[in-house]
């Protein structure tokens, strides 16, 4: 997210993202043609220039055309192509969610295990998941769908991660049960604790 501040607009964490951005890149065995530090200041062009409503940045990696203009599954002879993009998103889930609270229902997809993908990689392929997830929530009348993993335990959102306040601590479900490792949900738990909060995973 792009943020407002009175030294001008701040990517948040913008650092961590493009780290974790590479990382994903790894994990598809995609080579990346610029460094940590090109990514990063790409991303603050295309903000400086973008329309200055603009909130919200998604940097995209995804293959170019083969040579012999072959399609496939096999991407080794594929170079990488980024774009980067910045757009107006405003409140994620509206006004009203903000003020009165989200309704919510327990999706009936599960979220993949790390056996069949890597759930620590901000890919788009894990993304479908969480599309359908989201769409059966609207069908029903919720503006959230909680989704479990395999084991039935809580995992995250359709694109949130989840906390939960009891007895004054605050309860994240733990990466191994299949989350994302969110920027975000690290921010809120280092934020917590430097408050006194217990933060328990």
């Amino acid at each position: 997210r792009v943020y407002h501040t009175p030294q001008g607009r701040n990517i948040f964490r913008l650092r961590d993202h493009m780290i974790r951005f590479l990382n994903s890149a790894k994990v598809l065995q995609m080579k990346m043609p610029y460094s940590l530090d090109e990514l990063c200041e790409a991303c603050r062009e295309v903000v400086r220039e973008a329309d200055p409503k603009g909130d919200y940045l998604r940097p995209l990696a995804f293959y170019g055309v083969h040579p012999e203009f072959k399609i496939g599954l096999n991407p080794s002879k594929l170079g990488t192509n980024v774009s980067i993009m910045c757009t107006y998103m405003g409140v994620y889930m509206g006004k009203d969610q903000v003020e009165q609270g989200a309704n919510i229902i327990t999706s009936s997809w599960e979220k993949p295990t790390s056996r069949s993908t890597s759930l620590t990689a901000k890919i788009c392929g894990n993304y479908v998941n969480s599309i359908i997830a989201k769409k059966e929530a609207l069908r029903q009348g919720a503006d959230e769908a909680l989704m479990l993993n395999h084991n039935g335990l809580v995992a995250e959102a359709s694109a949130e991660n989840i906390f939960m306040v009891r007895n004054g601590k605050l309860f994240t479900p733990s990466i191994s049960d299949g989350l994302l490792e969110g920027v975000t949900r690290d921010s809120v738990m280092v934020i917590a604790r430097d408050l006194g909060y217990t933060v328990e995973e």
